[in-house]
Formats: structure tokens, C-alpha cells, sequence
């Protein structure tokens, strides 16, 4: 009897895979399906194979979803999960119950293992109350017919999770308007804005919307806009001459230097 199996090759396994030990009673064909995850897709949606590896909670999902398979409980892995959470440092986030009432990413869907896990671990090592943390999914189940709770959400698409976790869930944007003279578009001061944000961040090619009036002064608002709230940060000149005055006081301080200097370099001496 020929069996369609797939598991992940390792050092409990390996020895059944390159046919040192071989099956006594049937035949094992081995598929690599990369990643990993893939396959348990593919078993609890369409039973394609006859043997699968598969991670636990996947296997309870679709047995409670009536999925024709039985599992043997051979483990070929286990793992803590107690290192399963990475949190953004600048977020406040102080103690496991500060993320009550927080956006929290979950990495693919609810059911899956190191997530269920991790979750477990805060609810009873740290009593965190689970239903007072929006979770948000970067991806769909694996069975396809489990409904997360009310509280469980999926990521914006074309959003991505490790960037979301940088920027603490906001999406940044920078407007600047000048007057009708100005050649260079967006400003220096625009695009120097968006590198530092996106070297702090992660983020990619933040939005830059440019205008040119009349004789505007020099006007530039930086927004960073989230589910709960929306933060602005906006500096407009009133006249030039606080341009003016860094010119000469920058001109000043360079006819006592050689070299090439970037302003950063200029304004932290003057």
C-alpha cells in the first residue's frame, strides 16, 4: 500500500525519509511542500494526502469541523511559547496587561498553535482578560470554516505586519506648500521628513503631497493617523526670516570649517 506523506524533514524523521528505516506493512511516498504550513492547508481543505504532519489546534479545528482524518500522536516537535510576542518598545507597553485594550498582530490566523499557545500563557501566568485586545490576523485559517471571536480582525490589506508593529499601527503622511517660484517639488524638508520616519519605522515611501501658491511662506504638516486617534505635527512660517537668519548664522559657522557638512552636522554646533 502506497501512502502520499508529507512532513518536514528533521532529525527524528530523517532516517524514515532517506530509507534507512523503512515502513514494514505499507509504502511511504514523500511530497515536500515548502512551507510547511501549505500542506496543513491542504490536508484539512481537501484531505490530499494520506499522511500529513500537522501542528495541533490545526488537527482539533478541523476535527471539531468534521473533517474525516485521526491523528497519532507522534510529536515531532515541541517548543515554549513564552518568547512568542515581540512588542514595540516605544508604545508604553510596560507589563503583559497593558495590552488591554490594544490592537495586538497575530501572525497567519487565530487557530494557529504558537499563537493559541502564547495566548494561553497570558491569560493564566499574567491574567490578561483576552477579550479586551483586538487581535488582528495577517492571514485567513487554515480550516476554513472556523469563525474567530467577535473581537478578532483581519490586517488592511496591503498592510504588513512587522510594519505595523514599527509604526505602532499609524500611517504617516506629509504635506508641504510653497510658493510658485519654488523649483524643487516635494521640499528638501518633505523628503527629509519621510526618511526619517521610514528609517524609524520601516515603512516605505511615505506619501508626499506638494503645493505651490501664490507667495506661501513655507507651510509643512506631518500626520500620523491610527484607529483611535490622529496625531499632527505642523510647523508654518509666519515670514522668511527665520530662513534667513539660519542661512547666515550656517554660513557663519562653515567660514570657520572645511569639508562637506549635511545641516544635522551644522545645527548641532550652532
Amino acid at each position: 500500500m502506497l501512502l502520499k506523506t508529507v512532513t518536514r524533514t528533521q532529525g527524528n524523521n530523517r532516517a524514515l525519509k532517506d530509507g534507512t528505516v523503512r515502513a514494514r506493512t505499507c509504502e511511504l511516498e514523500f511530497i515536500e511542500v515548502e512551507p510547511l504550513i501549505d500542506a496543513f492547508r491542504r490536508m484539512v481543505r481537501g484531505l490530499e494526502f494520506d499522511v500529513c504532519e500537522m501542528a495541533l489546534t490545526t488537527y482539533i479545528t478541523a476535527r471539531a469541523h468534521g473533517k474525516r482524518m485521526m491523528g497519532l500522536p507522534i510529536f515531532l516537535m515541541r517548543a515554549f511559547h513564552h518568547g512568542a510576542i515581540s512588542y514595540n518598545v516605544k508604545s508604553g507597553i510596560r507589563t503583559p496587561r497593558d495590552l488591554e485594550g490594544r490592537r495586538v498582530g497575530v501572525n497567519r490566523g487565530y487557530t494557529v498553535t504558537t499563537g493559541l499557545w502564547a495566548r494561553t500563557v497570558l491569560a493564566n501566568q499574567y491574567r490578561v482578560d483576552l477579550s479586551k485586545i483586538t487581535w488582528v490576523l495577517s492571514g485567513d485559517e487554515h480550516v476554513a470554516e472556523y469563525r474567530p471571536p467577535a473581537n478578532v480582525v483581519p490586517l488592511e490589506k496591503g498592510k504588513k505586519m512587522g510594519e505595523m508593529l514599527k509604526s505602532c499601527g499609524y500611517e504617516f503622511s506629509i504635506e508641504e506648500t510653497h510658493h510658485v517660484t519654488k523649483v524643487d517639488s516635494p521640499s528638501g524638508t518633505a523628503l527629509t521628513l519621510a526618511s526619517v520616519i521610514e528609517a524609524a519605522t520601516g515603512l516605505k515611501n511615505v506619501p508626499i503631497k506638494s503645493h505651490r501658491e501664490g507667495d506661501a511662506t513655507g507651510l509643512h504638516v506631518l500626520e500620523a493617523k491610527g484607529k483611535a486617534d490622529k496625531l499632527v505635527l505642523t510647523h508654518d512660517a509666519h515670514s522668511r526670516r527665520g530662513f534667513a537668519e539660519g542661512a547666515v548664522r550656517a554660513a557663519e559657522w562653515l567660514a570657520t570649517h572645511r569639508g562637506c557638512y549635511d545641516f544635522k552636522d551644522i545645527y548641532s554646533q550652532m
